[in-house]
């Protein structure tokens, strides 16, 4: 089969977009990181930073808009995990059929004597959109 120029009856392909924002010790409440397209479903999330010092706890959660902050990923502990990390408890979410653009914000919380060494980090999503 062969296609003319124009036709639109089969595919547009995959497309793989990549957004990223910092995100600090300060980040208590959400924080609107970016948007990413609507059709979009998140396959993996990068962190990078330094540890937090925090005394007990230091963790970071991303959500959407609404969402309650932490659907695509709660509580990530960056007191433990520094530097280059790719959380494997992230929740690539099926946001393929959702036709609205979604908002990802994050937040940082700590438990214990207050940190004065950690982040920012920067939180990298691989989306793969479906081209439309």
């Amino acid at each position: 089969m062969s296609y003319k120029s124009g036709d639109t009856s089969f595919g547009h392909g995959i497309i793989t977009t990549s957004f990223s924002s910092n995100i600090s010790r300060t980040a208590t409440s959400d924080a609107e990181l970016f948007t990413i397209p609507a059709y979009s479903v998140i396959k993996q999330v990068t962190i990078i930073g330094p540890k937090s010092n925090a005394g007990t706890s230091a963790v970071l959660s991303l959500g959407s808009d609404g969402g309650g902050g932490s659907d695509f990923l709660a509580a990530f502990n960056v007191k433990t995990n520094g530097v280059v990390s790719y959380p494997s408890s992230f929740n690539s979410l099926g946001a393929s059929t959702d036709p609205n653009p979604i908002i990802v914000t994050g937040v940082y919380s700590e438990d214990g004597n207050a940190s004065n060494v950690g982040g920012p980090w920067e939180i990298i999503v691989d989306v793969i959109g479906s081209g439309q």
